[in-house]
């Protein structure tokens, strides 16, 4: 397990920050590239942008792989290093806004790659986009603190959280839920906890009870079930989420906004998916 902890200013026109959960991206697939590039632009541009990247980038799933299907690629990989090529593929797509990203953990198609082909994978990911590499469980901080006009350093608020690419698949409708995230939530000050594998999208906003200097507080808390891109039906291809029993859902980043003014997490109903 690793801790990570980031400073960012707010004040001087930045209110809030804007978090988003980039997970199950499965480069190499078949996915929806459009939305991709669509979420990757509007990272880029937004000045707020904090990106936790959730894990099963890549695809990983190497010609000797037995849940390769040739037909399931995406015409791009080379069929003489697939690994190698998609790596290459989504550090390109992902180098306008790993500026933005706070840290990375591995997901199961890169742990297992590696452990069948002693490649680190998520390592090499890390490295080519220049991002910080955290463990499969990690719990995080992110320090913000207020913009003083004479230069003096103004007050704090810090968000605690935990992230783990998840364990339970989307094959039943309890897994299409948040319920299982929500018992990282008993992290101690954990006010966020993310996790994905599932590949159908959810947040939850909840209210916990934490002990101050002041007595107890109830504060905002979110648990996550990061989303995916990969598409679920194919014309003429049974695949990756149909071959695994996965429920389908609709694809995109999932994100959610904090005021540390107010103290306020909220979220955009519209940019959530669910169960289809």
């Amino acid at each position: 397990m690793r801790h990570v902890q980031i400073e960012k200013q707010y004040g001087n026109g930045i209110n809030y920050y804007t978090f988003y959960i980039l997970s199950d991206l499965h480069v190499g697939n078949l996915i929806d590239e459009k939305q991709l590039d669509d979420d990757i632009k509007e990272i880029k541009n937004d000045k707020t942008a904090l990106v936790i990247l959730g894990g099963d980038l890549i695809d990983a799933i190497a010609i000797k792989d037995k849940r390769f299907d040739a037909a399931t690629i995406a015409d791009w990989v080379s069929l003489k290093d697939v690994i190698g090529s998609q790596i290459r593929y989504l550090s390109d797509k992902l180098k306008p806004i790993s500026d933005k990203v706070i840290f990375s953990v591995p997901g199961n198609h890169e742990t297992k790659a590696a452990y069948l082909w002693e490649r680190d994978i998520h390592g090499e990911i890390c490295r080519s986009l220049n991002i910080l590499e955290a463990g499969a469980l990690t719990t995080f901080s992110v320090v913000l603190r207020q913009s003083s006009k004479n230069g003096e350093k103004g007050g704090t608020r810090t968000l605690f959280g935990v992230c783990h690419h998840g364990v339970t698949a989307g094959k039943t409708e309890i897994n299409c839920t948040v319920e299982p995230v929500k018992m990282m939530m008993d992290w101690p000050n954990s006010r966020i906890a993310i996790a994905s594998h599932s590949h159908v999208s959810g947040i939850e906003l909840l209210r916990k009870p934490f002990i101050t200097t002041s007595g107890i507080d109830m504060k905002d808390c979110i648990a996550i079930r990061g989303g995916s891109y990969l598409i679920p039906y194919v014309d003429g291809v049974t695949s990756y989420i149909e071959s695994r029993n996965i429920r389908p859902a609709k694809t995109g980043s999932i994100r959610f906004y904090y005021k540390p003014k107010t103290d306020i997490i909220t979220v955009d109903l519209n940019k959530i998916g669910g169960c289809s």
